[in-house]
């Protein structure tokens, strides 16, 4: 996984043309055409969130085709259907993960760096959530860092799996 290579435009138009059932080959080129959606759909797996958004995407004007119009639609949809599977598994409601995801990507930025340490996001997470107990906040934390697309280093460090996460 780690070896995977950037798919060029035949192969992202292969992806697109099996992924989404459409004759609108117009409004998916327009959709590509934005420098920052290509540059995703160049990553395998970020590509496959262009096309799980392309039917909420493909009605909207050009000029509000966006990285954050489509990472709304994307964490929005994931988040309901976490929720939807039970309320065993949702430890923060979507407002609460949305709000620490904003957090935690503002702090990587004031602090100018692309990671946060696993005793960092520790931390944050029992500041905000008021947590004391290790096992809760091991909790949290793996339920933060599946929603919020976070990757962990070798050395403990936490990353959003593409920089335009935090935008």
């Amino acid at each position: 996984i780690a070896c995977l290579q950037l798919m060029d435009t035949a192969k992202i138009n292969e992806y697109i043309k099996k992924a989404i059932d459409s004759g609108d080959k117009d409004k998916i080129e327009g959709i590509l055409r934005h420098k920052s959606v290509r540059d995703l759909a160049a990553r395998p797996v970020l590509l496959n969130i262009i096309s799980e958004t392309y039917d909420d995407l493909k009605d909207l004007p050009d000029e509000e085709v966006s990285l954050k119009k489509l990472y709304d639609i994307y964490t929005s949809k994931w988040i309901n259907r976490e929720e939807d599977k039970g309320l065993f598994r949702v430890l923060i409601n979507a407002d609460e993960k949305l709000a620490f995801i904003v957090l935690l990507a503002v702090q990587m930025h004031e602090q100018d760096s692309l990671k946060v340490h696993f005793s960092v996001l520790d931390k944050l997470i029992r500041d905000r959530f008021g947590i004391d107990n290790q096992k809760k906040v091991d909790h949290f934390s793996d339920d933060i860092r599946t929603c919020a697309f976070l990757n962990r280093d070798d050395q403990g460090n936490h990353a959003f799996i593409h920089r335009s996460f935090l935008v």
